[in-house]
């Protein structure tokens, strides 16, 4: 197919038990043993309810995080998935011992973070709110701590619920680095100046010029006009083509419809930071198998 894995980035943290399992499995169906990973965040407390149905599901890799630095706007905990993962019988390949050694190691440095002001206690918590604004964990962070430099988290909320209808205006890009960067600043502006789009940034006109890809939905005219685009841009042309998301849902619903078998084995790898590629499969054992990506 041209690649050798799959990886499903729930951003946000708002993939539930129920979407992962349909979606691994009916991709499971369609592309057999290619290995298929998971990457998802704790912030909306999804995250452990969703990791263990993906497991269930057939998923091939999942990414933790050593457990001080789990939670929040972070992965799932390592020590935990693999408390976990031993009770279902799953190999790991871990040592116990190492892993609490590791987070031992962390523990101080969290701290140091935590009373310089650097780890806000937003971030680690949980908010359920996200399922709503859909803001992955990197850019609530990243927001978090700009408008903690600005002397401006009152102004937090307001600007959160800002983010979905920036979001609209640009023809709902996704929210991945430099797109999620982009749509956070915008919401933090339009609610620091008390005016929807009185400025617009340097980036967002840019978005409007093609400069960023293909918008997936029809963008907002009056932002456009703000941002002073050219009615034929890269950008606007393909945002008004109404068949455009439409074939992009359709697969996706294809996908979840062709899930009907019921894998009753399946195998999970977890990568340590150090390897550059997903190990082959084990064989013949008859047992589950898994080894750790801790991020």
């Amino acid at each position: 197919m041209g690649f050798d894995t799959i990886c499903l980035k729930d951003m946000a943290g708002t993939m539930s038990p129920y979407e992962a399992e349909h979606l691994i499995k009916g991709i499971k169906d369609a592309v057999g043993d290619m290995p298929l990973i998971l990457h998802t965040h704790c912030t909306t407390g999804m995250a452990y309810m969703t990791v263990t149905k993906a497991i269930e599901s057939g998923i091939d890799v999942i990414d933790s995080a050593t457990s001080c630095f789990s939670g929040g706007t972070s992965q799932p905990a390592t020590e935990t998935m693999f408390y976990a993962l031993d009770q279902y019988g799953i190999e790991t390949g871990l040592n116990e011992k190492v892993i609490n050694e590791v987070n031992d190691f962390f523990k101080p440095v969290k701290q140091k973070y935590v009373d310089s002001g650097r780890i806000n206690a937003k971030s680690m918590a949980t908010d359920a709110q996200a399922l709503v604004y859909k803001v992955p964990g990197g850019m609530l962070s990243n927001m978090i701590a700009n408008l903690t430099d600005m002397k401006a988290m009152d102004k937090f909320e307001a600007a959160l619920a800002e983010i979905p209808a920036v979001r609209k205006d640009l023809g709902y890009p996704p929210l991945v680095t430099p797109l999620s960067q982009m749509v956070g600043n915008q919401a933090v502006t339009n609610v620091l100046l008390g005016q929807r789009y009185k400025q617009v940034s340097k980036e967002v006109k840019n978005y409007f010029k093609g400069e960023y890809g293909i918008a997936p939905a029809p963008v907002s005219k009056e932002l456009e006009t703000r941002s002073s685009a050219k009615a034929a841009s890269p950008l606007t042309a393909a945002s008004r083509t109404p068949n455009a998301p439409a074939r992009t849902s359709r697969r996706q619903r294809g996908a979840g419809r062709s899930c009907k078998k019921r894998r009753r084995y399946h195998e999970l790898h977890l990568l340590s930071r150090s390897d550059h590629e997903v190990p082959h499969r084990p064989q013949g054992e008859g047992r589950e198998h898994l080894q750790v990506f801790d991020r």
